[in-house]
């Protein structure tokens, strides 16, 4: 919020000459809560901070100390504190208690300016004060703003010449006679701005505001400016950007638009005798009702490539739309006779099997409940290339996994089934009350066991290809196998144990593709997972007292055939 300050009354209290000085007003936007008043009546300028109210209101009483005299100028000037930028400054006459009351009657300054400031030109304002109801016998005292002397006339009316261009506050104060015979005092206060000979004024601030959508549609935009220097009789003449035009009497205009686009809209102030007028630019963007395509990106995912003998390179592909994102489906068509992919998303993977360049297309169809009455829209992209693997064969396998030897490979292992134990162990724990006790000591022990594997073993070991891949989904597959099969006495492992068995088949397949694994290579990780981990962990767990009835019969039988299964089929194949 920009900060603000206003000066509202300066009052000399105690008599005249006053003993004090209150000088009250309000501030918006003061960041430090408080405002520093100096006022300045002759001699020495007399300083306070005083704190800014809840409401925006602060007062600050002086000691005139001799200084100060009614009906002569006071300077006082309010800044916030620790913001020199934010100041109000007022010169005015002194009004002091029972000396100068206020008038009944109210005040209006108006003025008209006469040339220019430039060269040896100078510009001529006159001055009108109208008191309504009228009074008569008053005296008029006059300050310019531009630090010229003050004026005092006997008529309501005075000239003044100003040498400089810009932009200055006038105060004149009337002092006429009452019926009690004490004057009482009107005053008024009009800022004019004086023009430089040959200036021009432009309209700062310009800002746009959008309302709607076109395409279906129209949208409305909402254009405001300030002229500067505020100058009075100038029309602005308008150009949107759309081949159309408007004048108007304000630097403010409303236009509606048909089309989605970016438009450049002008602005011209045009003053009298002031020419030529500069001219004020913004960019106007106007979003559409309707989503379109506009293009399709495509990347090759870890510089794959095929040989349409069993290696496939994955090919990554993100819609853009205007406007983006945009709710609805992406039906993609991959060029290869894939069958039709459709996605609620905008992005899309495809395997290809065979090196060449494809036609991708794919069409979008809007959200009907975000964009009703959108029609569909379609975009084809030619020169989706997918390389082939060099000589025709599949890259090089990367290095074996337990390099740094079977003492790294075994640390490995132990930090794995350790991992696994500590985990199961904890959630039965939670699960069995009966069996917490010894449980929480078994995960504990099991959980330092592997933290100080994994330790030696990052300090120690070289890292297999994307390590943190293959921790993760064997724990995830060891752990929901295991809990799954004492699902019998903790229904809820059902749901967490299918939940992380699902997580830990989609990691271990993406570590299989990032490492380019074969599916032997995968199997003999599997076995050490279930046939080393989770099959003698349900053996140990199941002669703890308490837990042998609630291992499932079914799980268990099914995971031991299965782990069986892929034990044999690990041995026998060639990785």
């Amino acid at each position: 919020m920009a900060c603000s300050i206003t000066i509202t009354s300066v009052i000399g209290t105690g008599g005249s000459p006053p003993t004090g000085i209150v000088v009250k007003g309000t501030a918006a936007g003061c960041a430090s809560g408080s405002v520093v008043v100096e006022v300045t009546c002759g001699g020495a300028p007399l300083s306070l901070t005083v704190p800014v109210s809840p409401s925006g209101d602060w007062s600050a009483v002086f000691s005139s100390g001799g200084q100060c005299v009614c009906t002569k100028l006071i300077l006082v000037i309010v800044s916030c504190k620790g913001d020199p930028n934010c100041v109000a400054r007022l010169e005015t006459p002194l009004r002091c208690e029972g000396t100068s009351p206020p008038c009944n009657s109210t005040g209006d300054l108006t003025v008209t300016v006469d040339g220019c400031v430039g060269g040896a030109g100078n510009a001529t304002a006159a001055f009108i004060f109208t008191v309504t109801p009228p009074l008569a016998g008053c005296s008029y005292i006059w300050l310019f703003g531009d630090g010229s002397p003050t004026v005092t006339t006997q008529v309501p009316s005075v000239t003044h010449v100003y040498f400089n261009a810009g932009t200055f506050t006038v105060i004149v104060v009337a002092t006429c006679p009452s019926a009690d015979g004490d004057p009482c005092v009107v005053r008024d206060v009009v800022t004019v701005t004086i023009p430089a000979c040959g200036g021009c004024p432009t309209v700062n601030n310009l800002t746009a505001t959008v309302s709607g959508c076109a395409a279906p549609g129209l949208a409305t935009v909402t254009f405001n400016g300030t002229l500067v220097p505020p100058l009075a009789g100038c029309s602005f003449l308008w150009a949107f950007g759309d081949n159309t035009t408007l004048f108007t009497a304000v630097p403010s205009a409303s236009h509606i638009y048909a089309a989605p686009a970016t438009y450049a809209v002008a602005v011209t102030a045009i003053c009298p005798g002031i020419n030529p007028c500069a001219t004020t630019t913004i960019a106007v963007v106007v979003p559409r009702c309707c989503p379109v395509l506009t293009g399709i990106q495509s990347n090759l995912e870890n510089s794959d490539c095929a040989n349409g003998a069993g290696i496939s390179a994955t090919v990554n592909f993100s819609a853009v739309t205007d406007p983006s994102p945009a709710a609805g489906t992406y039906t993609w068509n991959f060029g290869d006779g894939s069958p039709l992919a459709t996605n609620p998303g905008q992005n899309a993977s495809h395997n290809y099997a065979s090196p060449g360049t494809y036609t991708v297309q794919v069409t979008y169809t809007p959200n009907a409940a975000t964009y009703p009455g959108c029609a569909a829209s379609s975009l084809s992209v030619a020169g989706v290339t997918v390389p082939a693997c060099s000589g025709g064969m599949p890259p090089p396998p990367p290095p074996p996994d337990n390099g740094g030897g079977w003492s790294c490979f075994a640390l490995r292992v132990i930090m794995t089934i350790a991992a696994i134990l500590s985990i199961v162990a904890l959630s039965i724990a939670i699960c069995l009350p009966a069996a917490a006790y010894p449980l929480f000591w078994l995960a504990a022990g099991l959980g330092l066991i592997a933290a100080l594997a994994g330790l030696f073993w990052g300090i120690f070991c070289p890292k297999p290809c994307a390590w943190a891949l293959l921790l993760a989904w064997q724990v995830s597959l060891g752990v929901g196998f295991v809990l799954l099969c004492f699902s019998t006495c903790c229904p809820t492992f059902w749901v967490l144990g299918i939940g992380l068995v699902l997580a830990g088949i989609g990691l271990m397949y993406w570590w299989k593709r990032r490492c380019r694994k074969s599916w032997c290579a995968v199997l003999k990780e599997l076995v050490i997972a279930l046939s080393g981990v989770v099959l003698p962990l349900l053996g140990w767990l199941g002669a703890i007292p308490g837990l042998a009835a609630c291992i499932n019969p079914l799980i268990t039988g099914a995971l031991s055939t299965l782990a069986a299964a892929i034990a044999v089929t690990a041995t026998n194949c060639d990785s």
